[in-house]
């Protein structure tokens, strides 16, 4: 289970003027899962706009075809088979996406105040209905994105010793048009999943779905995330030891609390996920390096009386299935 991919991009760092920049890029790239493989093709092109000394704008125009590959259906449910064969059709999509962000932080890769807001917005299908000429024969879908998330740091000490962060992240996407009413699903690819080191740290990358187990694969509609961790650094006055920056050593305390949806109109609070774990972070110039453990302190997937915490062992359940994330940079 993994992605590979090779990108080339050209970048013009000054179009038009300063305050413009534009970029190509191509790519190809395979993403496999236990029960598919998707092989991308990729083209987008865009400019950069520096609305302010704080915001910035983004506006994207992508063509990408996806071919879906099935690799297991045997043992699997009926429910699966028939979704698998849905899923298989390769498709042609154009997409075109806009994003709004603005930075009001005082760092790049560790902030410790300030704010990070970003509004994104994906439409896929208007151009292939109102340009024919441009379609390759393909299926493409009809679909809409909305994408918002924000970040918030606070230092809670004098001296960049305790920071606070928080997390709040949503999207939700449908089908329009025609394609409401067509068997072409929105790409794999373009779907929202849960769990993993940047999501809710309790479960592993896309382990986690308001959805039967089989079907976690498929991902959501809509999403909704948010968490808060703290980070300490407690060895700030200490020197080195043994070749060793302690000052670049931080220890993070964090909850996680989110789930992914097939549609909004399934969204049920008690099935939003909660997962609590601590981490370390060893500061370089590239980023941190990143290691955190999560479990779960709620499970809503879990049958009623073994959701929460309480209701399980805590050495032979809880701490027996938590997970370990590794990565460079902040979670969030």
């Amino acid at each position: 289970i993994g992605s590979a991919a090779l990108e080339l991009r050209l970048l013009q760092p000054y179009l038009f003027s300063r305050r413009v920049s534009g970029f190509w890029t191509s790519s190809i790239g395979i993403e496999k899962q236990s029960l598919y493989q998707l092989s991308i093709i990729r083209n987008r092109v865009g400019s950069s706009i520096q609305l302010s000394r704080t915001a910035v704008g983004l506006v994207e125009w992508t063509l990408e075809r996806v071919s879906p590959d099935i690799l297991v259906v045997t043992d699997q449910p009926d429910t699966v088979i028939q979704l698998l064969r849905t899923e298989e059709k390769p498709q042609f999509n154009s997409i075109i996406a806009f994003t709004w962000q603005r930075d009001m932080t005082n760092g790049i890769l560790s902030p410790a105040e300030g704010y990070i807001h970003t509004v994104s917005l994906e439409e896929s299908g208007i151009l292939p209905k109102l340009l024919p000429g441009i379609r390759s024969g393909l299926p493409f879908t009809q679909y809409y994105k909305v994408s918002v998330l924000s970040r918030w740091y606070h230092d809670l000490s004098d001296g960049r010793t305790r920071i606070l962060a928080v997390k709040f992240r949503t999207g939700y996407q449908n089908k329009y048009g025609e394609s409401r009413s067509s068997a072409v699903n929105i790409p794999l690819n373009r779907r929202f999943f849960s769990g993993g080191s940047n999501s809710v740290r309790g479960w592993k990358a896309r382990k986690l779905g308001a959805m039967p187990s089989e079907l976690l694969e498929f991902g959501g509609n809509f999403i909704l995330e948010g968490g808060a961790e703290i980070r300490i650094n407690h060895f700030h006055n200490q020197g080195r030891f043994m070749g060793i920056d302690l000052a670049s050593i931080w220890g993070v305390y964090y909850v996680d609390v989110g789930n992914v949806w097939n549609d909004f109109g399934d969204f049920r609070p008690s099935f939003l996920a909660v997962a609590a774990g601590v981490g370390f972070r060893y500061e370089t110039l590239f980023g941190p390096f990143r290691v955190d453990f999560g479990t779960r302190i709620y499970d809503p997937g879990e049958v009623s009386g073994r959701r929460t915490i309480f209701d399980k062992k805590f050495f032979g359940e809880t701490l027996a299935r938590g997970v370990f994330h590794l990565g460079i940079g902040h979670a969030f």
